[in-house]
């Protein structure tokens, strides 16, 4: 797995270096020490794993987060910081981990441990994602593809499946689709709503909730009983 690390302290970058290279099977690429070149760097190096700072001059750590992840939709952020009012803005956009300063070998060696398992657990997904499910709208069967399913909304004693291709209304409740389509990372955002992960673009705050934008445009909410479930799924997811 290769790891980007931004700090504006070089010496708090290299420290940070120092642990995160014990750890199996992760390549440190460089420390860097600000956002510009943060984004610089990713765009000829591609890696998959960026730990950033938060308060540094310049472009901040949440802006280049904002950067990274319109540039690449599958890169990893951890924000690692001393300054935990942030951790609302993190969430927006989707980190995977929010770590405090002074640093802990052990809570990063866990949560480095916990996304490698995650990684491996969205490969077994994607070779599965080719699974076609037969159903039945309006009198009409259809192969159902999950890695085309951008959300399902609740609609009485039907749901309604929104696909990259079509809308679908089938007979059913949410829960029933919930459990049969989680494994594919399609999961609950509010109890009217499932939505692929794989197809979240951002996080917005709206009020004491929040929402959800996809790639297609559309927005979900985001309830705040579903919020950290459907944080942990995007670790992130």
């Amino acid at each position: 797995m290769d790891v980007l690390i931004v700090d504006d302290d070089q010496p708090t970058g290299l420290y940070l270096s120092h642990i995160v290279a014990k750890i199996p099977d992760i390549n440190v690429l460089a420390v860097i020490t600000s956002g510009e070149e943060a984004i610089r760097f990713a765009q000829a190096h591609k890696p998959q794993v960026v730990f950033l700072d938060i308060d540094m001059p310049g472009m901040n750590g949440l802006e280049a987060a904002r950067t990274l992840a319109d540039l690449y939709s599958d890169i990893i952020v951890i924000f690692a910081t001393a300054y935990p009012n942030y951790a609302l803005d993190a969430f927006e956009v989707y980190s995977f981990d929010y770590i405090l300063k002074p640093f802990d070998e052990e809570r990063i060696r866990k949560t480095l441990t916990k996304l490698s398992s995650t990684l491996k657990g969205q490969m077994l997904a994607a070779t599965s994602r080719t699974e076609a499910i037969p159903v039945q709208s309006q009198g009409r069967t259809y192969l159902l593809n999950p890695d085309e399913i951008l959300y399902i909304e609740s609609s009485r004693t039907n749901v309604l499946i929104k696909t990259t291709h079509r809308e679908l209304l089938l007979k059913g409740n949410l829960a029933d689709w919930a459990q049969r389509l989680q494994r594919f990372g399609i999961i609950p955002s509010h109890r009217s709503y499932l939505v692929n992960v794989n197809k979240v673009r951002e996080i917005k705050r709206s009020g004491y909730t929040f929402n959800i934008k996809l790639y297609s445009g559309e927005n979900i909410p985001l309830s705040r009983n579903c919020a950290q479930q459907f944080k942990n799924r995007l670790g992130k997811l």
